[in-house]
């Protein structure tokens, strides 16, 4: 194939000849591989290529959008930790993700400047009964027309369950598939700025009462969300259970 094109150091990004280039990082486990999951038909391990620094790698021909996936480490399944899509949730497998296939109507818009901004914090979750982003999108023309200038959407990670408020995510680079698919979300991103409207993705750092901290040998001091079991494994982490973390009823348009 041509060389390789990557935005990012880690996930799983689709080539030019619609093959796929796989690459995590694990520095813990003895033995990595890469699985790749069909409907109907059996699970195709592949082998990886060690990289330096705890990175694996391997390229898939085949593996397009819409390819589900694993890593195996030593023996255990687990879902990518930069995966771009969980769509059975966090515990399922991830999903390859080709961000070029949508189609944006709007131009990329300056920068939101704070000055003069009237801001409108909204949980996708709990902004319409159905708590989507497809369902969003026929709202926001009544924001606008109170004078929102600016959206400040709740962090969206993928989290565990039917309900969360935002701070209990644990796939970051993964719109949590309970609001509907990364292109819905690029959707009502592109509705919004195609009426004036600005926005702002909230990010969702350690806050003590809805995260269990965790120690691992790679990070000082990182935090995560109670169910974390599957990303444990990455770099040898121990938790703590939390009993405080809450659901937030749809369409209440409440936080605890």
């Amino acid at each position: 194939m041509s060389e390789l094109r990557r935005r990012y150091p880690a996930g799983a990004e689709v080539q030019p000849d619609g093959s796929t280039h796989f690459r995590v990082w694990a520095p813990e486990p003895r033995q990595i591989l890469l699985r790749i999951e069909r409907r109907d038909d059996t699970p195709r391990d592949i082998a990886l290529d060690k990289e330096v620094d705890g990175y694996y790698s391997a390229v898939v021909a085949g593996a397009a959008a819409g390819t589900r996936y694993r890593y195996v480490l030593d023996g255990d399944p687990l879902p990518d930790p930069a995966s771009r899509f969980q769509p059975d949730g966090p515990f399922g497998p991830s999903e390859v993700i080709d961000p070029s296939r949508f189609s944006w109507e709007q131009r990329l818009r300056p920068r939101v400047e704070l000055a003069g901004q009237i801001l409108y914090e909204m949980h996708p979750g709990t902004f319409t009964p159905e708590g989507t982003w497809r369902s969003a999108i026929e709202k926001l023309p009544l924001l606008a027309d109170v004078g929102i200038t600016a959206l400040e959407v709740m962090p969206i990670s993928d989290f565990p369950g039917r309900f969360g408020w935002g701070y209990d995510g644990v796939f970051p680079y993964a719109p949590a598939h309970q609001y509907g698919t990364p292109d819905d979300f690029r959707a009502f991103v592109d509705r919004a700025h195609g009426i004036g409207l600005g926005t702002l993705p909230d990010y969702g750092g350690c806050t003590t009462r809805a995260h269990s901290r965790v120690r691992s040998p790679t990070y000082a001091e990182p935090c995560a969300p109670r169910l974390t079991a599957p990303l444990d494994r990455w770099v040898g982490a121990t938790r703590t259970p939390n009993r405080e973390v809450r659901d937030i009823p749809r369409g209440t348009g409440t936080t605890p």
